[in-house]
């Protein structure tokens, strides 16, 4: 349900989400009948394909490249009945290692994607899981014949530029964890090589599919209510421990040596992204680190930053020499934002107008249950005398999760690229306009990955000049 505020938007931009308790993704053993989730519904508001996946042979086969703790969490999300994808295989180094995550998960196993037209034979169980050991695992299970339709990698990202290409080359899809690679160059090559395979690429970044950021992106983009957007704050942090900065591979030069930058920076880098080109076409032209810390390493694992965007209309503008006058007037947008291993934890993004200000205080990983953002507004008695506050809360049910989310936009895009690949990669008019339509939005996504990746670049070329302001337009 949604809390709506005192003032009005237009219903257009209104994202209506309904209590869908069957779907959560704490309950999930549910009967097949919940599984539908109003698609008709859905596909009229959207406009999108969505395949029935209760006939589990439509489901996506999905193969999980090492025993990471996050891919605990994306085993929850693949088997959910939501996600359109199924866990078929497990490859880890440590054959201990696949067989304990199996067994922790044997009760999702043997009843998701359950409904009564299947028989015994059909069940998905955690005997029907493929388990690969040893120093050539991962190669034995992207190499796999009819096992797996794709390739889940939440490997550390040096290992990226490998088995992202493996993956991709073995005619495989590939969702790969942030930051996609250590740096932009690599990026492309790996989308060069999705092209020519006719497969498709997406990061494991989950809030950008919650239901709440869209929302919170359809009110923050209404000038007529909101106003301009000229300015995002974004802070992420945690306190990392002795045993996290003696073990963790987020502080390895050989793991992650993009530390702090790819690890926290990225989703505050990607929440900017997201308003800017929604709310002023607005793309990243610069960006800068102000203060940062290293380990000895030299990864970073505190900096400060600060990321410049323009907007496209503006630079339209100036190359067809029409309103240059007033283009060459209008503001930069900034975000700063602060990252850190040695902080508390903070998960909070504002975003500012000249009237008013929005704040999400959990936009990565959200509480529990309804999840919420708020609309602010201050201004002050005659004479400055006291502050005048108007507070306005938005509540979006977080169910099914954004996790669960993910995977069905990934399993949907797999899904129309399969189909009709040319609307996609060759940008051909579809022969369904429903593919065409996905195909766009799988696009912006992929985009978004990619000059998330290129601020990265520019930000740690920043840290390695004592804070040189480093251009990304040409990068």
């Amino acid at each position: 349900y949604v809390h709506f505020f005192p003032y009005h938007l237009k219903t257009e931009n209104i994202v209506l989400i309904t209590h869908m308790k069957d779907l959560d993704n704490t309950n999930t053993c549910n009967n097949s009948d919940n599984l539908q989730w109003n698609i008709d519904a859905k596909n009229q508001t959207n406009n999108t394909t969505i395949p029935n996946f209760q006939d589990e042979r439509m489901l996506y086969r999905v193969g999980i490249l090492g025993a990471a703790k996050i891919a605990r969490k994306n085993i929850h999300a693949i088997q959910h009945l939501y996600s359109g994808c199924k866990l078929t295989a497990i490859a880890s180094r440590s054959r201990m290692r696949a067989e304990k995550i199996v067994e922790d998960h044997a009760h999702i196993f043997d009843c998701m994607h359950m409904n009564g037209n299947q028989n015994e034979d059909d069940r998905h169980s955690q005997n029907s899981i493929e388990i690969f050991a040893g120093e050539s695992a991962y190669m034995q299970l992207i190499e796999s014949i009819d096992l797996v339709d794709a390739i889940y990698i939440p490997l550390p990202t040096s290992l990226h530029s490998h088995y992202v290409t493996a993956a991709l080359q073995a005619g495989k899809h590939v969702l790969v964890e942030k930051p996609v690679s250590v740096n932009v160059s690599d990026y492309r090559k790996f989308l060069g090589e999705a092209k020519v395979q006719k497969k498709y690429l997406q990061d494991g970044t989950m809030f950008v599919h919650h239901p709440r950021t869209k929302q919170f992106l359809d009110i923050i983009s209404n000038r007529e209510e909101f106003g301009e957007v000229t300015r995002i704050h974004a802070d992420f942090s945690f306190y990392g421990d002795e045993e996290f900065f003696e073990q963790n591979i987020r502080t390895s030069q050989n793991g992650d040596p993009l530390g702090c930058i790819g690890d926290l920076g990225w989703y505050c880098v990607r929440m900017a992204l997201l308003v800017f080109h929604r709310a002023s076409n607005a793309r990243p032209i610069s960006a800068r680190v102000v203060h940062s810390t290293t380990n000895q390493e030299g990864v970073p694992i505190d900096a400060i930053c600060i990321v410049t965007f323009q907007s496209q209309d503006v630079n339209e503008d100036i190359l067809n020499n029409s309103n240059a006058k007033n283009s060459s007037k209008k503001e930069s947008n900034i975000l700063s934002f602060h990252c850190s291993f040695v902080s508390p934890l903070r998960q909070r993004v504002e975003v500012c107008s000249k009237q008013k200000s929005a704040t999400i205080n959990d936009f990565v990983i959200p509480q529990s249950g309804i999840n919420h953002f708020q609309l602010h507004k201050q201004d002050t008695t005659e004479n400055d005398e006291v502050s005048i506050q108007t507070n306005d809360l938005i509540e979006v049910q977080n169910s099914p999760s954004q996790e669960v989310m993910m995977w069905r936009f990934f399993s949907q895009a797999c899904h129309c690229l399969d189909t009709d690949p040319e609307s996609y990669y060759e940008n051909l008019p579809s022969r369904n306009k429903n593919y065409f339509d996905f195909s766009l939005k799988a696009k912006d996504l992929s985009d978004m990955s990619l000059q998330t990746q290129m601020v990265m670049d520019a930000l740690m070329k920043s840290i390695k000049t004592n804070g040189k302001e480093i251009s990304i337009m040409n990068s």
